[in-house]
């Protein structure tokens, strides 16, 4: 009688070991973990030209994420002609009508809400986010090489529609030409918008990043002379940024 007993131990072992396995299964809580900080990059593409940003952040929960961004970006006029001085082939490019390359700083206090969670096998999280804080513009004056007909020579000027015509310019001077003249334009920013992190592992970043923004200036900048200034810039973006969580 006693093998019929071992037998009968045998199976029921036998069919208790899945479920004890299940109950004793170790579970994976990685997705659960709430990462305190984060830092990222970041490189932007505009309707009216590139950027660049750093952001620093805290997150308040699991919901909630509040940062610091600093972004460095360009603003070109939305129809720019690039031309040719066609009786100087060894002039530089330049655009046609230019008075300032302009460059804009933003210092920013960002916020991002999830509305919806990386699936543990994987997936995309979405975050909404705004910003608001200060801009301020730098307008460097653009300058071109110019040819003096009655002194008979080279001279670097800002572009006049008044005194220089469009078979006196050569090209474009060098970039550096009227640094010293650069003038401020102290505004504000506002920018909303989705990031899409579709990162493999939850300590590192990989977004996708697409907003609209609305840098606005009490004092205009003037990038055209042919246009008036602008009091402000809308424009939409596409980005991406990579950083790290911890």
């Amino acid at each position: 009688m006693k093998w019929y007993v071992i037998l009968f131990a045998l199976g029921i072992s036998l069919y208790a070991a899945p479920a004890v396995a299940q109950d004793f299964s170790v579970e994976d809580t990685t997705r659960n973990v709430i990462y305190t900080h984060e830092s990222k990059y970041g490189l932007d593409i505009s309707t009216q030209g590139l950027g660049a940003k750093f952001v620093w952040g805290k997150n308040i929960n699991a919901f909630l994420r509040r940062s610091l961004c600093v972004e460095l970006n360009t603003f070109k006029a939305l129809k720019e002609q690039r031309v040719y001085n066609l009786f100087n082939i060894e002039g530089k490019s330049y655009i046609f009508g230019k008075l300032n390359y302009v460059f804009n700083l933003r210092f920013d206090r960002l916020i991002e809400r999830q509305l919806n969670r990386k699936p543990y096998w994987r997936g995309v999280e979405v975050r909404w986010f705004y910003q608001y804080g200060a801009a301020l513009g730098f307008a460097k004056p653009y300058y071109l090489l110019v040819y003096d007909a009655q002194n008979e020579r080279l001279i670097e000027s800002v572009y006049d529609p008044a005194t220089i015509s469009d078979e006196s310019i050569i090209g474009r001077a060098a970039f550096l030409k009227g640094i010293g003249e650069t003038k401020l334009h102290p505004g504000i920013h506002l920018a909303s918008g989705l990031n899409f992190d579709y990162g493999i592992y939850r300590t590192v970043i990989k977004e996708l990043s697409v907003g609209v923004h609305l840098d606005i200036y009490p004092y205009p900048v003037q990038i055209l002379a042919l246009n008036p200034p602008d009091y402000f810039f809308l424009t939409l973006s596409l980005g991406l940024n990579v950083g790290k969580r911890k």
